[in-house]
């Protein structure tokens, strides 16, 4: 996998708490590009949310990143 420079990594995480509920929509897909053990905290803010779009998205996410994504989620 590519390595995402510091800026995109900054902005991906910055975003999973932005106000607008599509830009954190779309900040839990993009942690798909980071290494589990970074953004471990932020799905389970994610899972957390109050848009039901964001938890699906956040659980999907984890659900596509294989074996360890699968244990949090159970």
């Amino acid at each position: 996998m590519n390595r995402l420079p510091g800026e995109s990594q900054y902005a991906i995480q910055k975003n999973v708490t932005d106000s607008n509920e599509v830009v954190r929509l779309q900040a839990v897909r993009a942690l798909s590009l980071l290494p589990l053990h970074r953004s471990y905290p932020l799905f389970w803010q994610a899972l957390k949310d109050d848009s039901w779009w964001v938890r699906l998205a956040a659980a999907e996410t984890l659900w596509l990143k294989g074996e360890e994504g699968y244990k949090m989620l159970y």
